[in-house]
C-alpha cells in the first residue's frame, strides 16, 4: 500500500511555537491511524529525521519526517517528542480528541538521550555525517515510564533477531538502518510444504510426452552414444517401455522411427510394415487407451538424403531443393498409415506450407476423424537437434533452413502456429524449448487450442554431459528445466525425462 504522503521539511522557524505548530501540522494525517513506532535516525546542526511507522487498516506503513532548524538538536528532539506524544494513542483507553497522556508511547521516545550519543564535532574539513540512533538491541534500553493507572500501554514492536555486522560502517557515514519490512514474501518460502501449497507452476506426469525410438535392424535395445539414458528399441522393448510409461502416469508417448532401408521418396513412412507403423501398432496393442500413442509425421527418417521432402529434380537453380506441394501427398499418406496402425494422434513436423490442412483433409476422408493433430508449428533450425541425428540415424547433409524457422524471428514463430490453428490443428507445439521461451510465451498467450513444447536432444544432452561430470544437480536441474517450460505456458512437454520425472513425482 502506497500513499502520496511527502516528506515534509520546514525551514525557517523563527520561534519554538512556530517549531511546535509546524511539527503539530506535519503529523495531523496520523490522526486516522496508529502511530506504532517512532526512532530519530540522523540528527546534525540543523536537521532532524524521524522516522515515524504508523498504522492503517491493518497495514504498518512508514514514512520519514524531516524538521531543519538551527537549534540544539536535543532541544528539537524533545519538542518533537512531546509534540507526538500530546496526541492521543488510539491504542490506549479511553483516548479521544484533544486528550493528553501523561507520558508519551514508550516506543515513541529515544532508546537513549542525544547528548549521550553525540560525538564530538569533526574536523572543519570533513563534512559532518550527523548522529545516528538505532531503535534496535544496538542502542541501550530506555528506562521504563511508571504504568498509569487505567491505561495500557502501546505494544512494543519485537526484537529483531540480531544486528547486521555492517550497522557501523553505515552509521559513520550518517546513513539510518533500514526499517524492518512489514511486507514479507519470505512466509511462503519457510517449508517444504509451505512452498508445495503455494506453488503457481506444476509438472504433472499426464502433462509429460516421452519421445522414444524404434529401430528395425536390431535384436536388442542399443544404447545412443550422445543421448545417455536413451536407447533405440526393438519392437519388444518399446512395448516394455510403453508400459512403463502408462503405469508412472506418463500422458503420451511419441514414436520415431528408424528403418534399415531409405530411399528418395521415403515410401518406408507410409508403409504397414515400416518400422514406425509396427511399431505404433505394438504399443496400441499393448497399452490400449491407458497412454496417448502419437506418431512422428516426418519423412526424414526414411528418405535416403535426409530432408523432410522430395527434392527437385535438376538440373537448373533450384535443383536440390526441398519441393512443398507434391511433398503434401507423402504427408497425407504417412499420416492415414499411422492412423491404420492405431495412432491416437500424428505430429507432422516437416514444416511444409499447407500440411496441416492437407493431413487434416486425408485422415476425415478416410474416417479417421478421431486422429488429433499435434503440429510443429513452431520448429527453428536449431543447432539444438544435434544428437538427435544419431538417434535416427540420419544421412542428411546440409541443412534445413530453406523450411525450419530462423532462430533470429520470433513473430515468425506466433505466425506459423496460427497458420496451423485455421488449418485444423488440435494441438501446436514450440521446437525447441528451453532456447525459444519468449516464442513459447507468445504462443502461449495467443493460441486458441494447447500448446506442446519439446524439450529436444541437445537440451537433454548437456544436462546429461554436466551432471556426469559433476558439474550440476542432475535431479533438480532437470526438473527446473522442464518447470521452466511449464512456466512459459507449455500445457504439455516433450521430454526425455518424461518416465523418469513421472515415476519421480509420482512417488511423492
Amino acid at each position: 500500500m502506497t500513499t502520496n504522503t511527502p516528506q515534509v521539511a520546514i525551514n525557517d522557524i523563527g520561534s519554538e511555537a512556530d517549531l511546535i505548530a509546524a511539527i503539530d501540522e506535519t503529523i495531523k494525517y496520523f490522526n486516522d491511524g496508529d502511530i506504532v513506532e517512532g526512532t530519530v535516525v540522523k540528527v546534525d546542526h540543523d536537521e532532524v529525521l524521524l522516522d515515524i511507522g504508523y498504522k492503517t487498516e491493518g497495514v504498518i506503513l512508514s514514512r520519514e519526517l524531516s524538521i531543519k532548524h538551527d537549534v540544539n538538536p536535543d532541544d528539537v528532539v524533545a519538542e518533537i517528542i512531546a509534540g507526538i506524544g500530546r496526541r492521543p494513542h488510539p491504542l490506549q483507553p479511553g483516548a479521544h480528541a484533544g486528550a493528553t497522556p501523561p507520558h508519551p508511547p514508550a516506543d515513541l521516545r529515544p532508546a537513549k538521550p542525544l547528548a549521550a550519543q553525540r560525538p564530538a564535532e569533526p574536523p572543519a574539513t570533513q563534512p559532518h555525517r550527523g548522529i545516528m540512533t538505532e531503535h534496535t538491541a544496538s542502542a541501550s534500553p530506555a528506562e521504563p515510564e511508571p504504568a498509569t493507572p487505567g491505561a495500557s500501554a502501546a505494544p512494543a514492536p519485537a526484537e529483531p533477531a540480531g544486528v547486521s555486522p555492517a550497522v557501523s560502517f553505515l552509521a559513520d557515514r550518517g546513513v539510518p538502518a533500514p526499517s524492518a519490512p512489514v511486507i514479507r514474501p519470505r512466509r511462503l518460502r519457510t517449508t517444504p510444504a509451505m512452498r508445495g501449497l503455494v506453488a503457481q507452476t506444476r509438472i504433472r506426469p499426464d502433462a509429460l510426452i516421452y519421445p522414444v525410438f524404434v529401430r528395425e535392424d536390431i535384436a536388442e535395445p542399443r544404447p545412443i552414444g550422445a543421448m545417455p539414458g536413451q536407447w533405440q528399441h526393438t519392437l519388444d522393448s518399446v512395448r516394455r517401455e510403453a508400459a512403463a510409461c502408462a503405469a508412472a502416469g506418463v500422458g503420451a508417448i511419441d514414436l520415431f522411427g528408424v528403418p534399415a532401408t531409405r530411399d528418395e521418396t521415403g515410401s518406408g513412412a507410409w508403409a504397414e510394415d515400416g518400422i514406425l507403423n509396427r511399431a505404433v501398432a505394438a504399443v496400441r496393442a499393448e497399452v490400449g487407451d491407458a497412454l496417448v500413442v502419437c506418431a512422428d509425421t516426418c519423412l526424414d527418417e526414411f528418405t535416403s538424403h535426409g530432408h523432410c521432402g522430395l527434392l527437385r529434380p535438376g538440373p537448373g537453380p533450384r535443383a536440390g531443393e526441398v519441393d512443398n506441394d507434391p511433398t503434401l501427398a507423402l504427408y497425407q499418406a504417412m499420416a492415414v498409415a499411422q492412423a491404420e496402425a492405431g495412432a491416437h494422434m500424428v505430429s507432422p513436423s516437416g514444416m511444409m506450407d499447407g500440411q496441416v490442412a492437407a493431413i487434416r483433409a486425408a485422415l476425415d476422408a478416410t474416417g479417421h476423424d478421431d486422429v488429433a493433430i499435434l503440429a510443429y508449428s513452431a520448429k527453428y533450425a536449431s543447432a539444438y537437434f544435434g544428437p538427435f541425428r544419431e538417434a535416427v540415424g540420419s544421412t542428411l547433409t546440409g541443412d534445413r533452413r530453406t523450411y525450419q524457422q530462423d532462430p533470429a524471428n520470433r513473430r515468425e514463430g506466433l505466425r506459423e502456429v496460427m497458420l496451423d490453428v485455421e488449418q485444423g490443428a488440435d494441438m501446436v507445439m514450440v521446437k525447441p524449448a528451453g532456447p525459444y521461451l519468449d516464442v513459447l510465451a507468445d504462443v502461449a498467450a495467443a493460441s486458441p487450442v494447447p500448446v506442446a513444447a519439446y524439450q529436444v536432444s541437445g537440451e537433454y544432452a548437456m544436462v546429461e554431459a554436466a551432471a556426469a561430470n559433476g558439474w550440476i544437480d542432475r535431479e533438480r536441474v532437470i526438473a527446473e528445466s522442464v518447470l521452466g517450460i511449464v512456466r512459459a505456458g507449455a500445457d504439455c512437454v516433450l521430454t526425455y525425462w518424461a518416465r523418469e520425472l513421472a515415476e519421480g513425482l509420482g512417488g511423492r
